[in-house]
C-alpha cells in the first residue's frame, strides 16, 4: 500500500485536468442574458437599414456570445467565443480506417499530388505516384477545368441567394460565351502544368495585378481630375469572400447546410491526415475541433510531431497532402450530387417565379410594391419567367396604367414618362407546393452545393505556401528556411492586397 507521501508525489507528477477559463465561471443569469442578447442582435440583422459591414459585425457578436454560452455549458477551454472540443474517442476508428482501406487511401493521396502539382509532380516528388495515377490525375485536372469549375458560380449563388437560383434559370447550365475565353484557356494550361497550386497562385497574382492597376489609375486620375478619380474606382474588382458567407447567416435557409458543410469538411480533412499518419505508424494523442460560436473553424488530429519529423520526406509529404486530397475527392463527390439534385430531383418539385428585387427611389412603385414579392401577372398576363414579363411590359406606354398582381396583392400604378413603374426584377425557383419533400430537396441541394464549393476552395487555398496551411509544410521541406521565407512573404502580400476592394468600398 502506497504511503501518503508517495500518493502526493504521484499526484504532483500527473497531468492536471484542464481548467475552465475564469471568463466562463459566470452565474446562470449571465449565461441567459448572453443568449438573449445574441438572439436580439441576430434579429436586428434582418433590418433592411443594416448595411453589409454592420451585418458582418453583428454576426461576429452573435457567434462570440453563442460560443461563450456553449463553452460554459460544455465546460470547454476557450476565450471570447472561441473554444476547443477535444476527445480520444475517434482514434480507434481512425486506426480501423487506416487498416481496412489502406489502398484506396493511398490512391487518393497519390491522386491529390497530381491535382495539386500537375505535370511538375514527377519533377518535384520523384517516385511518389505511378504512371497510371499520374495520367489519371492530369486527365482529372482537364475535366475539372472544363466540366466542374463552371458550376462554381451556381454553387456560389447559394451564398448570395437562399433560393435555388443561377442567373435567369435555376436549372439551366452555366452561361457560355460565343467567343474563346483566352484567359480561361491560359489558367487551364497553367493548372495542367503546375496543378491547382499554380492555378490558384496565378489567379491570385492576376487579381492582385488588377487591384494594383486600379490603384494606379486612381492615383493618376487624382492628380488630374477628382471626377475621373471617382470613376476610376470601378477598375477595382468587387469585394467578395468570407464576409459574403458571414452575411449569409442572416438567411435562415442557408445556416444549417452551411454549418454542416463546414463541419463535414474540416472533420474529413483532418481524419485524412490522421489515417495516413497511422499508416506510417505515427501515434495519435487526440482528435477534436476548434469553433467560434457554432462555426467549425477547423478540426485537428494531434499526432506526435517529433515522430513525424523523423519520417522520410516522402512520408511527411503524404501526410501533409492527405487533407487536400480528401477535399479534392469530396469536391467531385458533392459536384455529382449537386448535379443530381439540380437536373433530376428539383425540376419536378420547383418552378420559376419572378420577384421584385428592389424599388427605384422616387418611382411610381415606391411605398406601393414590396421587395421580395412574387409577380403573378402584369396587365392581366400570367408571369412565369423574365421573358413573360418583358413581353407583357413591352406594351406599357408613358403615363399609362400598369396593373401588377403580386403575392402581396394587386396594384394599379401610373407609369412614368418612359413607361416604367420603377422596379428591379429577378427570377428565382420556388416550391411548386409547400411540401416536406420540397423542403428536404432544397436543403440537400444547398448542402451538396455548398460542400462542393467549400471543399474546392479549401483544397486549392490549402496548397498555398502560407503558415498553418498544409502547403506550407510541403514547400518547407523543398525550399528550405530562406526560400520559404521569401515565398511566404510574397503569398501573404498578395492575400493582404486582395482585401483592398473591401477597404475601398467602405
Amino acid at each position: 500500500m502506497a504511503s501518503p507521501t508517495a500518493k502526493k508525489q504521484q499526484k504532483r507528477h500527473e497531468s492536471p485536468e484542464p481548467r475552465i477559463p475564469r471568463a466562463y465561471r459566470a452565474p446562470a443569469s449571465i449565461l441567459i442574458a448572453a443568449l438573449c442578447i445574441a438572439i436580439l442582435v441576430y434579429l436586428t440583422g434582418y433590418s433592411p437599414y443594416i448595411g453589409v459591414y454592420l451585418k458582418i459585425l453583428l454576426v461576429i457578436v452573435v457567434l462570440a456570445l453563442t460560443g461563450v454560452s456553449i463553452a460554459y455549458v460544455l465546460k470547454a477551454a476557450g476565450l471570447y467565443g472561441f473554444f476547443i472540443l477535444k476527445t480520444d474517442n475517434g482514434i480507434n476508428y481512425i486506426d480501423h480506417l487506416s487498416r481496412k482501406y489502406e489502398k484506396p487511401w493511398k490512391a487518393i493521396v497519390d491522386w491529390g499530388f497530381v491535382l495539386s502539382f500537375g505535370l511538375l509532380t514527377p519533377f518535384i516528388f520523384k517516385n511518389y505516384t505511378s504512371k497510371k495515377m499520374f495520367a489519371f490525375g492530369i486527365i482529372s485536372i482537364i475535366l475539372m477545368q472544363i466540366l466542374v469549375l463552371p458550376y462554381l458560380s451556381v454553387a456560389y449563388g447559394l451564398i448570395n441567394i437562399p433560393q435555388l437560383s443561377s442567373g435567369a434559370s435555376a436549372y439551366a447550365p452555366p452561361p457560355t460565351s460565343s467567343g474563346i475565353d483566352w484567359l480561361g484557356v491560359l489558367f487551364t494550361a497553367l493548372s495542367v502544368i503546375g496543378g491547382f497550386a499554380l492555378f490558384i497562385i496565378s489567379e491570385l497574382a492576376f487579381i492582385a495585378g488588377v487591384i494594383i492597376h486600379g490603384i494606379a489609375l486612381f492615383a493618376l486620375a487624382s492628380a488630374t481630375s477628382p471626377t475621373s478619380a471617382a470613376a476610376s474606382v470601378s477598375a477595382l474588382p468587387g469585394p467578395a469572400g468570407v464576409p459574403v458567407i458571414a452575411v449569409a447567416f442572416f438567411r435562415p435557409s442557408i445556416i444549417i447546410p452551411l454549418v454542416l458543410a463546414l463541419a463535414l469538411l474540416v472533420t474529413l480533412h483532418e481524419f485524412s491526415h490522421g489515417i495516413i499518419a497511422r499508416q506510417n505508424k505515427i501515434k495519435i494523442k487526440s482528435i477534436g475541433t476548434f469553433l467560434f460560436g457554432i462555426i467549425p473553424l477547423g478540426a485537428f488530429v494531434e499526432p506526435v510531431e517529433k515522430d513525424i519529423s523523423k519520417l522520410p520526406v516522402k512520408s511527411q509529404d503524404k501526410i501533409s497532402i492527405a487533407g487536400i486530397s480528401m477535399n479534392f475527392f469530396l469536391t467531385i463527390v458533392f459536384f455529382l450530387l449537386m448535379l443530381l439534385m439540380l437536373y433530376v430531383v428539383l425540376p419536378p418539385l420547383f418552378t420559376n417565379a419572378v420577384y421584385i428585387e428592389g424599388i427605384v427611389p422616387g418611382s411610381p412603385s415606391q411605398n406601393v410594391l414590396t421587395p421580395g414579392a412574387i409577380v403573378n401577372s402584369w396587365n392581366g398576363h400570367a408571369i412565369k419567367n423574365i421573358t413573360d414579363l418583358e413581353s407583357a411590359a413591352a406594351s406599357d406606354l408613358p403615363h399609362s396604367i400598369v396593373t401588377v398582381s403580386t403575392s402581396n396583392g394587386t396594384y394599379s400604378l401610373t407609369a412614368n414618362a418612359t413607361g416604367k413603374i420603377g422596379v428591379y426584377l429577378g427570377e428565382e425557383s420556388v416550391p411548386a407546393s409547400n411540401s416536406i419533400v420540397s423542403a428536404l430537396a432544397n436543403f440537400f441541394y444547398e448542402f451538396f452545393g455548398l460542400s462542393f464549393l467549400l471543399n474546392f476552395y479549401v483544397a486549392i487555398f490549402n496548397v498555398l505556401p502560407i503558415p498553418l496551411f498544409d502547403g506550407w509544410r510541403i514547400y518547407k521541406l523543398k525550399l528550405g528556411a530562406r526560400g520559404m521565407k521569401i515565398v511566404t512573404i510574397v503569398a501573404l502580400a498578395i492575400l493582404i492586397l486582395l482585401f483592398v476592394p473591401w477597404i475601398w468600398s467602405v
